[in-house]
């Protein structure tokens, strides 16, 4: 039942998802990052240090406290882990996989210079190549309202398994819209608009990947899959 479905996501979100305040003018997330070269340090805040617009809105009708814009961000270390988990995809994770197709994104120049050249990545087999997308979505037919999904794709699988939904990852999600305060009507109202810019968003992702890229993630795999190619 629908009933139970959001019972089943609501335990799972305590695990994988990650909700952090942002700007409604889309200039800071509320976050501190662990990882960039350049801190980003704005958790602390009440109000955008650009804009000087406040992180939170009261709804008239009840006083509660609600964030003025929220996203949603799913880590990649448990896609990571989730790639690993399934024995029928290991095979096709480690970087030797055999010859693959003209046009497939292995044969070009970026993943020879980032992934084949990159003593970094091609010292472990095991290493991930992934590659992001974002775009506008509508949720509707009317077209307005909507939101960004960030996603990631492994480039170390085939085209066909790469670019098959149930192996990408949902990074991020920004929704199109925020709440702002009618004070002449005293009331809360959604406004809708599409991210000014994508740089905060980025940020989160980036910092992200750099755990992954120099920390590496903890998975668990099938080695009888990584053997069999010695």
């Amino acid at each position: 039942t629908f009933t139970t479905v959001k019972k089943l996501l609501g335990r799972a979100e305590t695990t994988y998802v990650r909700r952090y305040d942002m700007c409604p003018d889309d200039h800071v997330v509320f976050w501190d990052s662990k990882n960039l070269p350049t801190p980003y340090r704005h958790a602390h805040r009440y109000n955008c240090p650009v804009c000087g617009k406040s992180r939170y809105v009261t709804d008239p009708k009840d006083g509660n406290v609600r964030p003025a814009k929220t996203l949603f961000f799913f880590p990649v270390a448990h896609y990571i882990r989730s790639l690993y988990a399934r024995r029928d995809l290991v095979d096709y994770l480690l970087q030797e996989v055999g010859e693959r197709p003209e046009g497939d994104i292995s044969k070009s120049r970026g993943y020879k210079r980032k992934v084949t050249d990159n003593p970094h990545m091609n010292n472990d087999r095991r290493n991930l190549a992934l590659v992001g997308t974002t775009d506008g979505v509508p949720y509707f037919k009317d077209q307005r309202r909507g939101c960004w999904p960030f996603v990631l794709r492994c480039a170390n699988l085939p085209s066909a398994l790469s670019q098959h939904m149930s192996n990408c990852h949902l990074h991020l999600v920004a929704p199109n819209e925020y709440w702002e305060l009618d004070e002449d009507a005293g009331v809360l109202r959604r406004q809708i608009r599409a991210p000014k810019s994508l740089q905060p968003h980025m940020s989160l992702i980036v910092d992200d990947l750099l755990a992954a890229y120099h920390r590496g993630t903890h998975t668990h795999i099938d080695m009888s899959a990584i053997c069999r190619h010695d």
